[in-house]
């Protein structure tokens, strides 16, 4: 029963996720389908499609996995994955419930969202706001603390940072203007 419970509640604990939907395209003549776009193609959905109330973009590799340690404790490092790059629509539609610290900054590039799990795992117990979180060779401000994603969710982020960090990075500046790999939920 709890298995049962647990599939057809699957994607259910959002508020609106009777409202919110993954664009997925089907090739004819292709036997797949994909959920992720290049950006470029993205633009102008809500002008296109007056139905869409908005349109959220997220770039997470499943792949990647990179060094996270905090500044202040250099020899304290662990491999971790799950960091996703929003929109900050993001937030309000995927209901992510702040537990301490606030999203008011998040637009700003190098801040960083941190799971309570996170939070549990390189904090034990201390407060992450404003401490320096080092992602590979990135540094990034902690200003919010978020409850985790419920199991039963398609989405599982432990790591919440701005696009807008993205788009100021040369390193990324590719995945914005072509239609390659660089592909966006």
């Amino acid at each position: 029963a709890v298995y049962v419970y647990h599939e057809y509640t699957f994607d259910r604990s959002f508020t609106k996720s009777e409202n919110i939907h993954r664009l997925v395209l089907n090739d004819e003549g292709a036997s797949e389908s994909r959920d992720s776009h290049p950006y470029l193609l993205s633009n102008g959905y809500e002008e296109g499609f007056p139905a869409m109330e908005s349109v959220v973009r997220a770039y997470s590799n499943a792949y990647v996995s990179d060094l996270v340690r905090i500044k202040s404790d250099w020899n304290s490092a662990f491999d971790e994955t799950d960091f996703w790059h929003v929109e900050s629509g993001f937030l309000d539609m995927f209901d992510v419930s702040v537990l301490s610290g606030s999203t008011d900054m998040f637009d700003a590039p190098n801040t960083i969202l941190i799971s309570e799990s996170v939070k549990s795992k390189l904090f034990q117990g201390e407060n992450p706001i404003g401490e320096s979180l080092l992602i590979g060779d990135k540094e990034y401000a902690i200003i919010c603390v978020y409850k985790d994603f419920p199991t039963n969710a398609s989405l599982s982020p432990r790591f919440i940072i701005s696009l807008n960090t993205m788009k100021a990075d040369e390193d990324f500046k590719a995945f914005f203007k072509g239609s390659g790999y660089h592909m966006f939920k």
